[in-house]
């Protein structure tokens, strides 16, 4: 499994295959596997993957993708070496902002502003799209530190 996006993704995947008794490599250009994590949930996430057999390789990446191989070569200095026996690739390389509700409103003629927030903005943790949500700046709203834009006819005095 390649990790290259910091959502917890990758880290979710290898810890479900492992447990499910596939043998799961997990390699990441980053200093460690699960970095979204945190320092507090970091030592249970890493128990939860040692557990399921997940074995991670870190500060290294994918050169090539093979039958039966990837070649692997560190991020930093110049080794490089092969991993073998490799049935399957999993790539957790990110995602894609999704934006089709949004364009079909648009399309339509949507009169009401339409702001982009949370996924349709940019991939994000949900905790972002509440943070877009409580913070928008809308025309002809009131917004209020932690609550939702209330439009001006409705907004107390």
């Amino acid at each position: 499994m390649l990790d290259d996006d910091p959502h917890g993704q990758a880290t979710t995947a290898a810890e479900y295959l492992g447990a499910r008794g596939h043998q799961v490599d997990l390699v990441t250009r980053r200093f460690a596997a699960g970095t979204w994590a945190g320092p507090v949930n970091a030592h249970p996430l890493h128990t939860r993957l040692a557990d399921a057999g997940v074995e991670i390789t870190t500060l290294a990446w994918a050169e090539r993708i093979g039958d039966g191989f990837v070649d692997l070569a560190a991020v930093y200095g110049d080794r490089r070496w092969r991993l073998e026996g490799v049935g399957s690739v999993v790539l957790a390389t990110g995602n894609r902002a999704r934006t089709t509700v949004y364009e079909e409103l648009v399309e339509a003629g949507e009169q009401r502003p339409l702001i982009r927030i949370g996924d349709c903005l940019a991939p994000r943790r949900l905790d972002h799209a509440f943070w877009d949500a409580t913070t928008l700046d809308v025309p002809g709203a009131v917004s209020r530190p932690g609550c939702p834009t209330v439009p001006d006819d409705q907004a107390e005095p």
